[in-house]
């Protein structure tokens, strides 16, 4: 049994292709900052392809009994839930900690951070911050998949080998 709020949105990606551009995250990046959690409040919601390839194999598992959507676990003994994650710095307590202790700008769940993954109130010519992963969504739609890593990695490459 999958245990699922609200049902997924259907949608190719789960980020749209303008968000992986330089041209798309120009007009990202200049956004006022109510627009960028819009924005990502809405890539946040599930979504799964839309096409027989996806919806075929769950079906038949339907059919067969051996897996059923519910709203809640209804005293089922077996519960196979991959959806639903804590969201945002505060359920991250480094985070949380780091925001604490240095002021760092927030907005909604969402360190405020420069275009290049940084963050600018930590990062000077003697150090740099930079953050990757699902905490650098702010600089990158899609910073929680693998172009998010590359991302993240060149504006950090950028900051710190400043001879190139």
């Amino acid at each position: 049994m999958s245990i699922r709020r609200r049902e997924p949105l259907r949608r190719p990606l789960n980020v749209p292709r303008p968000f992986f551009s330089k041209r798309g995250l120009a007009a990202y990046h200049a956004a006022t900052t109510e627009r960028r959690a819009a924005t990502l409040r809405e890539l946040s919601t599930p979504s799964y392809p839309s096409g027989a390839s996806w919806d075929e194999p769950v079906r038949a598992a339907e059919r067969e009994g051996r897996f059923r959507v519910e709203h809640s676990p209804n005293g089922s003994h077996q519960v196979i839930a991959a959806t639903g994650f804590r969201q945002g710095f505060q359920n991250d307590a480094l985070l949380a900690d780091l925001v604490d202790a240095h002021d760092l700008p927030v907005h909604d769940r969402w360190i405020v951070l420069e275009p290049d993954s940084t963050v600018a109130a930590l990062t000077d010519e003697t150090r740099t911050l930079s953050l990757a992963g699902v905490a650098a969504q702010w600089a990158f739609p899609a910073a929680d998949t693998i172009a998010g890593a590359k991302y993240a990695a060149h504006g950090f490459r950028r900051r710190v080998c400043r001879t190139r």
